[in-house]
């Protein structure tokens, strides 16, 4: 019994680290989005139009390709980093799903757009890797 406890306790604190870092990811997102300037790139230059309106507009949720951009990279480490593909844990859903619940909270699973995880980087003992996900509405972002 004391091994199931140790084991639920840590599927607990992975998916909390997974949906932190998911949100993170959001509010990266969305604090690119919104009302800010239009941006365009030329080359190496990049210019800066001011918004013509001033009412704040709705950020649209990132694409695969697009949250794809934002992921742990093998050229945002050092040399001697291995990337192996990354293999998603079939009951992660599901142990997200209750601690959601335990925690008095709205799951939003069914409210995602996209998700991406990068590779599972390692370099002796050590693993890194990160994922991120886009959601319908800011509501959602919020409820996580």
């Amino acid at each position: 019994m004391k091994s199931n406890r140790a084991s639920l306790r840590f599927m607990q604190n992975y998916c909390l680290g997974r949906i932190a870092a998911a949100g993170c990811g959001l509010l990266l997102l969305a604090g690119c989005g919104g009302s800010s300037p239009k941006t365009t790139t030329s080359g190496s230059a990049t210019h800066t139009a001011p918004s013509s309106s001033p009412a704040a507009s709705s950020a649209s949720p990132a694409t695969a390709a697009q949250l794809k951009k934002i992921v742990l990279q093998a050229s945002d480490l050092p040399q001697g980093w291995k990337g192996t593909p990354h293999k998603a844990d079939p009951s992660d859903a599901a142990a997200q799903a209750q601690v959601v619940a335990c925690a008095g909270g709205r799951n939003t699973d069914s409210d995602k757009v996209a998700d991406t995880d990068s590779e599972d980087f390692a370099l002796d003992q050590a693993t890194i890797s990160s994922s991120a996900t886009s959601y319908r509405s800011q509501s959602d972002i919020d409820a996580d």
